[in-house]
């Protein structure tokens, strides 16, 4: 499966590595595990 994400956070740096954090741990409070690719 494939997901895709954007994001823009407003008063935030909104960096790719701050999006790839947010993503895992929004995925791990289901359980679930990604291999993110960017």
């Amino acid at each position: 499966m494939r997901i895709g994400v954007s994001a823009y956070l407003v008063g935030r740096s909104n960096t790719k590595d701050e999006l790839r954090e947010l993503v895992s741990r929004t995925l791990a409070e289901f359980d679930l595990n990604a291999e993110i690719d960017c």
